[in-house]
Protein backbone atom coordinates (compact mmCIF):
# COMPACT_ATOMS: atom_id res chain seq x y z
CA UNK A 1 0.00 0.00 0.00
CA UNK A 2 1.35 3.41 -0.84
CA UNK A 3 1.88 5.79 2.05
CA UNK A 4 -0.47 8.72 2.38
CA UNK A 5 0.79 12.27 2.25
CA UNK A 6 2.31 12.91 5.67
CA UNK A 7 1.47 16.59 5.63
CA UNK A 8 -1.98 17.32 6.97
CA UNK A 9 -4.19 18.39 4.07
CA UNK A 10 -6.27 21.51 4.15
CA UNK A 11 -9.33 20.53 6.15
CA UNK A 12 -11.48 23.32 4.76
CA UNK A 13 -11.11 22.02 1.21
CA UNK A 14 -11.68 18.35 2.08
CA UNK A 15 -14.89 17.05 0.60
CA UNK A 16 -16.84 14.02 1.77
CA UNK A 17 -15.25 11.72 -0.80
CA UNK A 18 -11.74 12.61 0.36
CA UNK A 19 -12.84 12.19 3.95
CA UNK A 20 -14.20 8.70 3.27
CA UNK A 21 -11.02 7.84 1.36
CA UNK A 22 -8.89 9.05 4.30
CA UNK A 23 -10.81 7.03 6.88
CA UNK A 24 -10.70 3.90 4.70
CA UNK A 25 -6.96 4.31 4.35
CA UNK A 26 -6.68 4.74 8.11
CA UNK A 27 -8.59 1.47 8.60
CA UNK A 28 -6.19 -0.28 6.20
CA UNK A 29 -3.23 1.14 8.08
CA UNK A 30 -4.55 -0.06 11.45
CA UNK A 31 -5.13 -3.56 10.05
CA UNK A 32 -1.64 -3.73 8.60
CA UNK A 33 -0.03 -2.31 11.75
CA UNK A 34 -1.81 -4.89 13.90
CA UNK A 35 -0.69 -7.75 11.65
CA UNK A 36 2.89 -6.41 11.60
CA UNK A 37 2.99 -6.27 15.41
CA UNK A 38 1.77 -9.86 15.64
CA UNK A 39 4.39 -10.93 13.09
CA UNK A 40 7.05 -8.96 14.97
CA UNK A 41 6.52 -11.04 18.10
CA UNK A 42 7.09 -14.23 16.11
CA UNK A 43 10.27 -12.88 14.52
CA UNK A 44 11.68 -11.74 17.87
CA UNK A 45 10.89 -15.12 19.39
CA UNK A 46 12.61 -16.89 16.45
CA UNK A 47 15.54 -14.42 16.67
CA UNK A 48 15.31 -13.56 12.98
CA UNK A 49 16.95 -10.13 13.14
CA UNK A 50 17.24 -9.46 9.39
CA UNK A 51 13.53 -9.97 8.76
CA UNK A 52 12.71 -8.04 11.91
CA UNK A 53 14.70 -5.01 10.73
CA UNK A 54 12.71 -4.88 7.48
CA UNK A 55 9.44 -5.30 9.35
CA UNK A 56 10.41 -2.58 11.81
CA UNK A 57 11.03 -0.10 8.98
CA UNK A 58 7.58 -0.86 7.55
CA UNK A 59 6.05 -0.52 11.01
CA UNK A 60 7.65 2.90 11.48
CA UNK A 61 6.39 4.17 8.11
CA UNK A 62 2.87 2.96 8.84
CA UNK A 63 2.98 4.53 12.30
CA UNK A 64 3.81 7.91 10.73
CA UNK A 65 0.94 7.49 8.27
CA UNK A 66 -1.42 6.54 11.09
CA UNK A 67 -0.42 9.57 13.15
CA UNK A 68 -1.01 11.85 10.16
CA UNK A 69 -4.48 10.49 9.60
CA UNK A 70 -5.24 10.81 13.32
CA UNK A 71 -4.11 14.46 13.19
CA UNK A 72 -6.75 15.16 10.57
CA UNK A 73 -9.52 14.01 12.87
CA UNK A 74 -7.94 15.51 15.98
CA UNK A 75 -7.89 18.95 14.37
CA UNK A 76 -11.51 18.72 13.22
CA UNK A 77 -13.48 16.10 15.18
CA UNK A 78 -16.68 17.36 13.48
CA UNK A 79 -15.53 15.57 10.33
CA UNK A 80 -16.33 12.23 11.94
CA UNK A 81 -19.98 13.20 12.18
CA UNK A 82 -20.12 13.46 8.39
CA UNK A 83 -19.00 9.87 7.94
CA UNK A 84 -21.43 6.97 7.51
CA UNK A 85 -22.06 5.17 10.81
CA UNK A 86 -20.74 1.81 9.57
CA UNK A 87 -17.43 3.45 8.62
CA UNK A 88 -17.19 5.19 12.01
CA UNK A 89 -17.84 1.90 13.82
CA UNK A 90 -15.26 0.08 11.70
CA UNK A 91 -12.69 2.79 12.44
CA UNK A 92 -13.47 2.65 16.17
CA UNK A 93 -13.25 -1.17 16.23
CA UNK A 94 -9.94 -1.13 14.37
CA UNK A 95 -8.55 1.52 16.71
CA UNK A 96 -9.46 -0.65 19.73
CA UNK A 97 -7.92 -3.72 18.09
CA UNK A 98 -4.73 -1.80 17.27
CA UNK A 99 -4.55 -0.48 20.82
CA UNK A 100 -4.82 -3.99 22.29
CA UNK A 101 -2.27 -5.45 19.88
CA UNK A 102 0.11 -2.53 20.47
CA UNK A 103 -0.12 -3.00 24.25
CA UNK A 104 0.57 -6.73 23.96
CA UNK A 105 3.43 -6.04 21.52
CA UNK A 106 4.98 -3.47 23.87
CA UNK A 107 4.78 -5.87 26.82
CA UNK A 108 6.30 -8.69 24.77
CA UNK A 109 9.16 -6.56 23.47
CA UNK A 110 9.80 -5.13 26.94
CA UNK A 111 10.00 -8.68 28.31
CA UNK A 112 12.38 -9.76 25.55
CA UNK A 113 14.63 -6.77 26.20
CA UNK A 114 14.63 -7.36 29.97
CA UNK A 115 15.44 -11.05 29.47
CA UNK A 116 18.40 -10.14 27.26
CA UNK A 117 19.63 -7.59 29.78
CA UNK A 118 19.26 -10.07 32.65
CA UNK A 119 21.21 -12.71 30.73
CA UNK A 120 24.01 -10.25 29.95
CA UNK A 121 24.16 -9.11 33.58
CA UNK A 122 24.33 -12.72 34.80
CA UNK A 123 27.23 -13.45 32.46
CA UNK A 124 29.04 -10.30 33.65
CA UNK A 125 28.50 -11.28 37.31
CA UNK A 126 29.87 -14.79 36.71
CA UNK A 127 32.97 -13.41 35.00
CA UNK A 128 33.51 -10.91 37.84
CA UNK A 129 33.26 -13.67 40.46
CA UNK A 130 35.86 -15.74 38.66
CA UNK A 131 38.27 -12.88 37.96
CA UNK A 132 38.15 -10.90 41.22
CA UNK A 133 40.26 -12.15 44.15
CA UNK A 134 38.37 -13.98 46.85
CA UNK A 135 38.60 -13.04 50.48
CA UNK A 136 39.34 -15.99 52.76
CA UNK A 137 40.51 -19.50 52.07
CA UNK A 138 40.55 -20.81 48.54
CA UNK A 139 39.56 -24.31 49.62
CA UNK A 140 36.17 -24.31 51.37
CA UNK A 141 36.96 -27.68 53.00
CA UNK A 142 39.80 -26.12 55.00
CA UNK A 143 37.89 -22.97 55.93
CA UNK A 144 36.18 -24.71 58.86
CA UNK A 145 39.57 -25.36 60.48
CA UNK A 146 40.22 -21.65 60.88
CA UNK A 147 40.16 -20.18 64.39
CA UNK A 148 39.40 -23.49 66.07
CA UNK A 149 35.94 -24.02 64.64
CA UNK A 150 34.36 -27.43 64.76
CA UNK A 151 35.36 -29.86 62.03
CA UNK A 152 33.59 -33.18 61.51
CA UNK A 153 36.75 -34.64 59.93
CA UNK A 154 38.98 -34.04 62.97
CA UNK A 155 38.93 -36.35 66.00
CA UNK A 156 38.67 -34.90 69.47
CA UNK A 157 41.64 -34.99 71.73
CA UNK A 158 41.59 -35.16 75.53
CA UNK A 159 44.61 -34.20 77.58
CA UNK A 160 45.17 -35.68 81.03
CA UNK A 161 47.38 -33.37 83.14
CA UNK A 162 47.44 -35.49 86.29
CA UNK A 163 50.14 -37.81 85.18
Amino acid sequence: MPPINRSVPSLENMDKEQLVKTIKRMIEITDELASIMIEEEKLVQARETKKHEELLKRKQRLTLDYRTSIKIFALKPDLLKDLPSDLRQAARANAKKLSAVAQRNANYLRGAILAGQKLAQTVIDIIRQEKLPKIGYANPMTAKLALGTYSPTCKSLAVNRRV
